[in-house]
C-alpha cells in the first residue's frame, strides 16, 4: 500500500497580516480533503501561535520560536508582506519574519528544501505616521533584495491570497506526487499519471480482493472511463505481491493498436522470452506455450495486465459477439482459474464482455471478478480540476462553471482532463470564465433538454454536440475514441448500431420496451420487415454487453435503460445520418 507522505509547512509573517495567517488553515484543511488525500500526502500547518510554548532560552524568544519550528527540516516555508516588516527580536539583529526566511534560505542553499513562497498584499495603503512608512519602506527594501534564486508573488487582498496560495500549494503537491509515482511505478505505465484522483473505496476493495483469493480481474466500462489508469493504479497497490520487481515480475499485453499481434501464442512466447527462458521452433506450439506459461504463473508470482481484450473478440456461432478468435486465450484464462493454485494476479480491462467465457468464469467466483466503472462522483470531480490548477474552492466563481462541466459529462474523465488541458492553454491561459464563454451554448442547450426532460418531455430529436464541444475534444475524443467504439458496433452488430441510433431519441432512461419499440420502428423504415422480438433482444444484449446501454431502477422501482450523455450526443449523430440516408435513398422521412 502507497505511504502518506506529511509535508510541513510553516508561516513567517509580521503581525498586519494575521487574516491571512489565519486563512490558511481552511486552505490546508480543503487541501487535505481533497487533492492532497489522492496524492496520499498529509499537510502539517506549523505557526509560533500554535506550535510554540512559552519559556526562556539562551537567544530569547526567537530561539525558542526556531527551537519549536525547525524550519531548516521543513518542507515549505510562507512569507506573507503588507505594510509592516516587524521589529528585531533575533540574535542576528534581524525581525522575526526576515530571521525565519533567511534560516530556511540558508537551508535551501545546502539542500534545496524547504521551498520558500514569499507573498506580497497589493491592497492599497495610506501611512499615518513615520514609523508607519519606515515599515513599508523595509518591506520594499526586502522585495528589491531577494535572492536572486527566488520568485516572489504578489496577491490583492485575503481571497486573492487564499486563490493563489491555494495553486501554489496544489502545484507543489501534484509534483511531489508526480516523483513517489515515477519512483513506484515502471516506466511503461501511461494511464495512472499525477492526475490521478478518487476512486479510494473502489481500490481498497479490489486489491483486498486480489490480495485474497481473486486471481482475474475484469474492469468493464465505456472508453476513456479510466480502465486502464485504474488498472495500473492496482498494480501500484499490490507491488510488493511481486517484491517491488517490476522488471522481471511484471507481464503486460496492450491489444489497443491494430499492428500488434494478437493471437496467445505469440504474447506467451513474448512474456516467456522475457523472462529469459529459450524457446525452440518446436516450442512455439500454442499447447506448449499455454502449459509451460500456466506453470510458470502457478509457481510464481506476477502481476498480469492486459488492455483492450475487446480486440480478442469476434462473433459466436449464433451471431452475437463475445467469443475469442483464439480460443487458446480462454484455454488459458480459464486454466489459471481452475488450478488447485496460482500466485500470479491478472487485471484485464476491456470494453466489451466475453460473454461466452464470462459464464465460465462466473463458476470459480472465489477467483474471478467482473467490475464495471462509471465516471467520477463530484467530489473526485473537484480533485481532479483541483490538482489541475483550477479554482474550486467554495468562494471561486470558477467552481459552478467547473462542476457543470462535470455533470453534464458524468465525470468522464477522459472529457474532462481534456477540457481542463484547454482551459490551462493557450489562449484562456487558466481562464475559466472566457472558455465557458466559448462552450456555454453547447452545454446549456444539454442541460437543457435534460431539464425538460425531468419535467416530463422524455423525448426529443436533439442537436447535442458533447462530443464536438472544442476542436481538441473533437479530435482526442469523439475522433480517437468514440468514432472506433461506433464504426466497430456499426460492422460486428448492425442490429445493436441501429437500436443504440434508435434510442437517442430518449432524454433520460425509459423501461426497456420504449427502446425495442423505436429499434422495430426504424428497422420497419430500413429494411420494410418486421423486426422479431429474438433480434430486438440480441441486439440489446450487445449494448448492454459494451457497455453503450446503462440500466438503473427509476423512481417507481422499474428497471430502466439509458445512455451515457456522451454516447447519447454521438448516437444522436449518427441517428440523423442514418435518417439522411433514408431520405436520400427515397424512403419516407
Amino acid at each position: 500500500m502507497e505511504s502518506i507522505s506529511r509535508l510541513k509547512i510553516v508561516v513567517a509573517s509580521p503581525r498586519d497580516v494575521q487574516t491571512e495567517r489565519d486563512s490558511l488553515k481552511d486552505v490546508i484543511d480543503e487541501l487535505n480533503r481533497g487533492v492532497a488525500r489522492y496524492s496520499n500526502i498529509s499537510l502539517e500547518l506549523w505557526k509560533w501561535e500554535t506550535d510554540v510554548y512559552p519559556g526562556f532560552h539562551p537567544q530569547g524568544a526567537q530561539g525558542q520560536v526556531d527551537d519549536a519550528l525547525k524550519i531548516e527540516d521543513c518542507d515549505i516555508l510562507i512569507g506573507i508582506f503588507w505594510t509592516r516588516f516587524g521589529t528585531p527580536v533575533s540574535s542576528d539583529g534581524k525581525t522575526g519574519t526576515e530571521h525565519e526566511i533567511h534560516t530556511a534560505y540558508e537551508a535551501w542553499k545546502k539542500k534545496q528544501s524547504p521551498q520558500i513562497m514569499v507573498y506580497f498584499n497589493q491592497k492599497p495603503y495610506t501611512p499615518k505616521r513615520k514609523e508607519e512608512i519606515e515599515q513599508w519602506g523595509k518591506v520594499f527594501e526586502f522585495k528589491e533584495n531577494f535572492p536572486k534564486e527566488g520568485l516572489w508573488a504578489e496577491y490583492d487582498g485575503k481571497r486573492d491570497f487564499e486563490k493563489k496560495i491555494r495553486i501554489a500549494l496544489t502545484q507543489f503537491i501534484s509534483k511531489i506526487h508526480q516523483k513517489k509515482k515515477q519512483s513506484n511505478t515502471p516506466d511503461n505505465f501511461f494511464a495512472y499519471d499525477a492526475s490521478w484522483v478518487g476512486r479510494d473505496r473502489l481500490i481498497t476493495q479490489l486489491s483486498q480482493n486480489l490480495r485474497n483469493s481473486c486471481r482475474f480481474l475484469l474492469i468493464l466500462g465505456l472508453t476513456g472511463i479510466g480502465k486502464t489508469a485504474l488498472a495500473e493504479r492496482l498494480a501500484v497497490e499490490l507491488q510488493d505481491l511481486i517484491q517491488d520487481d517490476w522488471n522481471n515480475k511484471l507481464l503486460r499485453a496492450n491489444f489497443d493498436y491494430d499492428e500488434k499481434a494478437t493471437d496467445f501464442a505469440s504474447v506467451a512466447a513474448r512474456w516467456l522470452e522475457s523472462l529469459g527462458e529459450q524457446l525452440s521452433p518446436a516450442e512455439k506450439k500454442p499447447e506448449l506455450l499455454l502449459n509451460r506459461l500456466i506453470r510458470c504463473l502457478q509457481n510464481n508470482p506476477f502481476l498480469v495486465l492486459i488492455d483492450s481484450m475487446e480486440r480478442l473478440l469476434t462473433e459466436n456461432e449464433d451471431g452475437s459477439w463475445g467469443d475469442f478468435s483464439d480460443k487458446y486465450w480462454e484455454k488459458f484464462f480459464l486454466e489459471l482459474l481452475s488450478a488447485e493454485s496460482c500466485q500470479s494476479r491478472l487485471i484485464v480491462t476491456s470494453q466489451d464482455l466475453p460473454v461466452n467465457f464470462h459464464s465460465k468464469a462466473a463458476r470459480y467466483s472465489n477467483f474471478y471478478q467482473r467490475q464495471i466503472l462509471y465516471g467520477l462522483d463530484e467530489s473526485e470531480q473537484a480533485a481532479l480540476f483541483e490538482i489541475e490548477g483550477l479554482d474550486i474552492s467554495q468562494e471561486s466563481e470558477d467552481r459552478p462553471i467547473l462542476l457543470r462541466l462535470g455533470k453534464v459529462y458524468k465525470g468522464h474523465p477522459l472529457v474532462l482532463r481534456v477540457i481542463i488541458g484547454e482551459i490551462n492553454s493557450h489562449p484562456f491561459d487558466g481562464n475559466v470564465q472566457a472558455y465557458w464563454n466559448d462552450v456555454n451554448s453547447k452545454i446549456e442547450e444539454v442541460e437543457k433538454d435534460l431539464a425538460e426532460a425531468e419535467a416530463g418531455k422524455t423525448e426529443g430529436y436533439d442537436e447535442w454536440e458533447l462530443h464536438k464541444l472544442t476542436r481538441k475534444v473533437r479530435n482526442e475524443v469523439n475522433k480517437e475514441r468514440l468514432k472506433a467504439v461506433f464504426n466497430r458496433l456499426e460492422t460486428q452488430v448492425p442490429d445493436a448500431h441501429i437500436l443504440i441510433c434508435a434510442a437517442s431519441v430518449y432524454r433520460i432512461p425509459v423501461q426497456e420496451e420504449g427502446w425495442l419499440m423505436q429499434l422495430a420502428a426504424l428497422v420497419r423504415r430500413v429494411e420494410k420487415q418486421v423486426c422479431s422480438q429474438e433480434r430486438q433482444e440480441q441486439a440489446l444484449e450487445e449494448l448492454l454487453n459494451r457497455f453503450l446501454a446503462e440500466e438503473s431502477v427509476n423512481h417507481n422501482n422499474k428497471r430502466v435503460l439509458g445512455q451515457h450523455n456522451l454516447v447519447r450526443s454521438v448516437a444522436l449523430e449518427s441517428h440523423r445520418n442514418l435518417i439522411q440516408k433514408l431520405k436520400a435513398g427515397g424512403e419516407a422521412a
